[in-house]
């Protein structure tokens, strides 16, 4: 982690000169998640989404955040936000949103989600797993 850590504090400068800065933002979020501070993360990627154009993938890492966070209708909303938009990575998207419908007890609709995302080649030996212990 202090490896990460430094890469947050270089992040952190390159704010101070320009807080509004998204390419650093991003960064900064994921080196936050990955530092298990995935409220920060969230913070940051919707700073990113206020300043700049809807992204699928700003979309999908925040998400990922607000599951960590245990805000699954935040992450829910996301989800289907970033599968509206051009160049969605919809394998992803789809396995993440499964994930988290599991987790909400929704699970005909995670079964769904999993099985087009596996049909996409996206995470088949996951997916799997997932769908055998069902």
């Amino acid at each position: 982690h202090s490896r990460l850590r430094v890469v947050v504090r270089r992040r952190g400068a390159a704010l101070a000169r320009d807080p509004d800065y998204p390419v650093a933002l991003i960064n900064r979020a994921v080196a936050l998640f990955d530092l298990s501070e995935p409220a920060r993360s969230v913070e940051d990627l919707t700073r990113v989404l206020e300043l700049s154009d809807a992204d699928p993938d700003v979309f999908l890492n925040r998400g990922i955040a607000y599951r960590a966070c245990a805000d699954p209708t935040a992450a829910l909303a996301d989800f289907d936000r970033a599968l509206t938009l051009p160049g969605a990575d919809r394998p992803e998207l789809l396995y993440q949103r499964g994930h988290c419908l599991i987790g909400v007890g929704e699970q005909s609709r995670a079964e769904a989600d999993l099985r087009e995302c596996r049909r996409l080649g996206g995470r088949v030996a996951e997916i799997d797993e997932l769908l055998a212990g069902r």
